[in-house]
């Protein structure tokens, strides 16, 4: 897998091109940015168990019945919620890295990783360092 990291201080999107020249983008949690066709914005990216996933767990984070006791030690997935579009149209959807989105005639865009945000940390005083941030490449994208 092609690492976009090293990438330059928090503080923003970055945007560049991989070794093939793929369009590539780092996007921090609340921002959004063009790549290519599309408009990216990143709505949330942080950790949930397996219990939040499934709805075992309320939303004020009460395990329902048993599944507290499956919480303790419970595997944990890094998860990110996106917003894609081409400016008109949006669309929302949950990824984890890994994931390719098929975008038809415009190529696929594939999640290179996902870093969570720091769960100290929300609101909109959250520093640029504390935020999420999305790893995304775009292939078969003619410019």
């Amino acid at each position: 897998m092609n690492q976009i990291r090293p990438v330059p201080p928090p503080g923003g999107t970055v945007v560049g091109a991989g070794p093939d020249g793929q369009p590539r983008a780092r996007i921090l949690q609340g921002t959004r940015t063009h790549l290519g066709p599309l408009l990216i914005g990143v709505l949330a990216a942080r950790r949930r168990t397996q219990a939040e996933k499934s709805g075992a767990v309320d939303s004020a984070g009460a395990a329902d019945g048993d599944a507290a006791a499956d919480r303790v030690g419970a595997a944990e997935e890094v998860f990110a919620r996106l917003q894609l579009g081409d400016g008109e149209r949006m669309e929302t959807l949950e990824v984890v890295a890994g994931d390719e989105v098929d975008l038809g005639t415009a190529g696929r865009l594939r999640i290179e990783g996902i870093t969570p945000q720091d769960p100290e940390h929300s609101g909109p005083g959250m520093p640029a360092s504390a935020r999420g941030a999305v790893y995304v490449e775009l292939r078969g994208h003619e410019s």
